[in-house]
């Protein structure tokens, strides 16, 4: 083997070293941009949550109101109240509905005459209506 073809392995691995160090550098680049990435998106999501948390407060209050008045508004004889909590389960959010009764969380299904469960829909069907974005036309409700 003479001189002449050790210099060009030479300098053939000279140009693949000074390739991977090119492509190094655009590698560290582009690591830098998706860390800055995954920062804003992380910022960003802790910020949608935030709000989606006020926001289920809101409607919390909201719905929890006008259900509540509707049961006042009928003289039943035990005092039940209408409470909603917002849950995450298998990563969404659900709504569980429930009665006060005596300061214990009663499901609405098993625990509650026909009556105040009707009363309790009709209220979360106004509640849920008044969400309603845009328009509303006028309405007669009639039971």
């Amino acid at each position: 083997m003479n001189l002449k073809h050790y210099q060009d392995q030479l300098n053939i691995k000279k140009g693949e070293l000074s390739k991977l160090n090119s492509q190094l550098k655009d590698n560290k680049q582009k690591l830098t941009a998706n860390k800055i990435d995954l920062d804003n998106i992380q910022e960003a999501q802790e910020i949608i949550q935030a709000v989606a948390k006020l926001t289920q407060e809101q409607i919390k209050i909201h719905i929890s109101d006008i259900v509540n008045l509707a049961l006042q508004s009928i003289p039943f004889e035990e005092v039940v109240e209408f409470g909603l909590d917002f849950v995450v389960r298998r990563n969404s959010t659900e709504c569980d509905l429930f009665f006060i009764q005596d300061e214990n969380r009663i499901n609405p299904i098993d625990g509650s005459g026909g009556g105040v469960l009707d009363v309790a829909s009709f209220g979360l069907l106004l509640a849920l209506w008044s969400l309603k974005v845009g328009k509303k036309n006028n309405t007669i409700i009639l039971d």
